[in-house]
């Protein structure tokens, strides 16, 4: 119980983190793959009005091949940011953003590049607006801080365009309009996202916090209830097995050898009993409420308690997978084994970029019968998409592999 409420305790210290640190996809991972249909309606819009304004204006092109690579930078930004926010590519990372980003500025600077001299208004321009565009598809994705960032400098780099152009535009104004025309729609949607994905973190935080706290009331309770029924427990036994022995002891004159060996047996159930309970963990409990279509429970092989080293969501994802598996019709799972051993963090350190620590390693195995159709990597992923892209997100080196009649997921994670 005591790692139960370290891991509630952990998760009550993350909600304080800066909300504009985090990205919605990471404390709510479930609720942004929702996002994903909203990034291919966006994409399409994005797509389509720039071939809409290439289209209208083609007359004032300069570069036919530059301006038709225009609306392909950008059809390739929006495809590499499908991609990035792909269920099974989660979470999008920092290098998916920059990507993003530079690929959709490259886009505009093509554009211009093409009617170069004879672009006489830039309000009609489908650069910027490409720009904005992506950046509020990646409001569920990232954190406020790095949309910011992101807003900022496409701005920056876009506030260039009308400067070097100015002597071909057929409005003589302040330079300083046309900038404030091209900035204001990255800017505006960039700072929007930011907004909301501050604004959202924070919203689900403060609502993980009044849970977790809630949480921790129930678990103080339950862990009195639960220290009077295991020290009932061990009056009942000690009542019904040992008291008759020492009493009959204390009566005989004399000690048997029947009585020794009775002694002896007494004394290894006790310690069994105690030993059992206290190499039990939360992930025993979670094996245990879990029944395989033949009846069987998962088997736990974690000799270290590893288990009690993950955090509050961890516990949750870890949980949530294994009785996926349990319970996929299509997996039919003859057995299921969850395995945890310590390893070095090398391959921890490779996936994230960070110095080596000490880290898990976690196995989930399952023996199958399934499969109607032959069962393969991707079609075990896609039986598992929801419960894989949390796991993702909360998890580092996470791989499924699919042999011969068996699925296994792997993933790691540093200790806590």
């Amino acid at each position: 119980m005591s790692g139960i409420s370290g891991g509630i305790r952990s998760r009550i210290e993350a909600t304080h983190d800066a909300s504009w640190r985090q990205s919605p996809q990471v404390v709510d991972p479930l609720g942004t793959l929702s996002a994903h249909p909203l990034v291919w309606i966006g994409s399409l819009i994005a797509v389509g009005y720039a071939l809409f304004q290439t289209a209208r204006q083609w007359d004032a092109v300069e570069l036919p091949v530059v301006a038709i690579a225009a609306v392909v930078v950008l059809a390739a930004a929006c495809g590499f940011l499908l991609l990035a926010a792909h269920p099974t590519s989660s979470p999008f990372g920092l290098q998916a953003e920059i990507t993003v980003v530079t690929l959709a500025i490259l886009a505009a600077a093509l554009e211009t590049a093409s009617r170069f001299g004879s672009n006489l208004l830039l309000q009609d321009d489908f650069g910027q607006v490409g720009v904005a565009i992506l950046l509020a598809l990646m409001a569920p994705y990232r954190p406020a801080i790095s949309l910011v960032l992101a807003a900022v400098a496409s701005s920056f780099v876009l506030a260039l365009f009308p400067v070097a152009q100015a002597p071909f535009l057929a409005v003589r104004a302040p330079i300083a309009e046309y900038i404030v025309v091209l900035v204001v729609p990255p800017l505006g949607l960039g700072l929007a996202a930011a907004a909301f994905s501050n604004g959202f973190v924070r919203a689900v935080r403060e609502w993980q916090r009044l849970v977790s706290r809630a949480a921790l009331e129930i678990e103080e309770e339950a862990r009195t209830g639960l220290a009077r029924s295991v020290q009932q427990h061990q009056v009942s036994v000690l009542s019904r097995d040992v008291l008759p022995f020492l009493t009959r002891g204390i009566n005989a004159r004399t000690v048997e050898v029947e009585d020794v060996e009775t002694a002896r047996a007494l004394a290894e159930a006790l310690r069994g009993t105690l030993v059992a309970e206290i190499g039990r963990t939360w992930l025993d409990d979670v094996a245990d409420g879990v029944t395989l279509p033949g009846g069987e429970s998962p088997r736990v092989d974690d000799p270290e308690m590893l288990a009690l080293r993950m955090s509050g969501e961890q516990r949750v994802a870890c949980a949530a997978l294994v009785a996926a598996v349990c319970d996929n019709a299509e997996l039919a799972a003859r057995t299921v084994s969850v395995v945890l051993r310590a390893g070095d963090g090398q391959r921890t350190a490779r996936a994230t970029g960070r110095p080596a620590a000490a880290s898990v390693s976690v196995q989930v195995s399952v023996t199958t019968d399934a499969a109607p159709r032959p069962l393969n990597a991707r079609r075990a992923e896609r039986l598992l998409v929801q419960y894989l892209a949390v796991v993702r997100v909360l998890f580092e080196g996470v791989g499924v592999r699919v042999g011969p009649g068996t699925v296994t997921v792997g993933f790691d994670y540093a200790q806590h």
